[in-house]
């Protein structure tokens, strides 16, 4: 709730399309749902044996920063994308 209200606060000070607001407040709750349901799962789930070590560590960390990598393009792309399209709206032809 605190990360909805400080992002929603900070959109409307800064003058934010609505929508754009919609969409952040739903990346919001889809991704406390899905870390909600992973914790929930990783509670039940309870290791019989020590975990084995990674067959390739450095392919697992390039991977990790690969995924890391595209999903701040994807939240760049989508801040950036509204932005430009909130400068744009007032300069469109009626």
């Amino acid at each position: 709730m605190v990360q909805i209200t400080f992002a929603t606060i900070f959109m409307l000070a800064f003058g934010f399309p609505k929508i754009m607001i919609a969409i952040f407040l739903a990346v919001i709750l889809i991704a406390t749902a899905l870390s909600a349901r992973l914790k929930a799962r990783a509670t039940l789930i309870q290791p019989a044996r020590p975990q084995k070590p990674l067959a390739h560590p450095t392919l697992f960390r390039i991977l990790g920063f690969i995924s890391a990598l595209c999903v701040l393009a994807f939240v760049c792309f989508l801040l950036f994308g509204f932005v430009i399209y909130g400068l744009m709206e007032p300069l469109a032809p009626i």
